[in-house]
């Protein structure tokens, strides 16, 4: 593992989902933490959190985030947002995230939004 990567968290994320994610994300250079990981790959230069109902339970899981990795950029996985949204338009702003992604995801969006919201911004 390359410790010296840029890291993401990966939160609530299902075992075929999250595997899919580390792939794509370690293959654009990532290390993926998830909660089992966490406290060997901390510090985090992204969070991804998959929510099934956002609007719903999102609230509760971004102040959770929030208080638990402040600065850090959050990004929302969800299968209720179309595949039409705006990854970091106006959805991403009412939820309070960096972007959003709908599910399933395509790795280009993925690594697009990724590269575009993380801290710092990478190539």
């Amino acid at each position: 593992m390359n410790t010296t990567a840029p890291t993401v968290l990966v939160i609530d994320a299902e075992r075929q989902t999250f595997e899919l994610l580390r792939e794509w994300l370690s293959e654009a250079g990532w290390r993926v933490a998830d909660e089992s990981t966490r406290s060997a790959c901390a510090p985090f230069h992204l969070v991804l959190v998959d929510v099934a109902f956002p609007r719903r339970d999102g609230a509760a899981t971004l102040r959770r985030i929030a208080a638990e990795h402040a600065g850090t950029p959050v990004l929302m996985l969800s299968a209720m947002f179309h595949a039409s949204v705006e990854a970091c338009g106006e959805l991403a702003r009412s939820l309070g995230v960096a972007g959003v992604l709908p599910k399933p995801v395509r790795r280009e969006a993925l690594t697009a939004v990724v590269r575009r919201v993380s801290k710092p911004p990478l190539p």
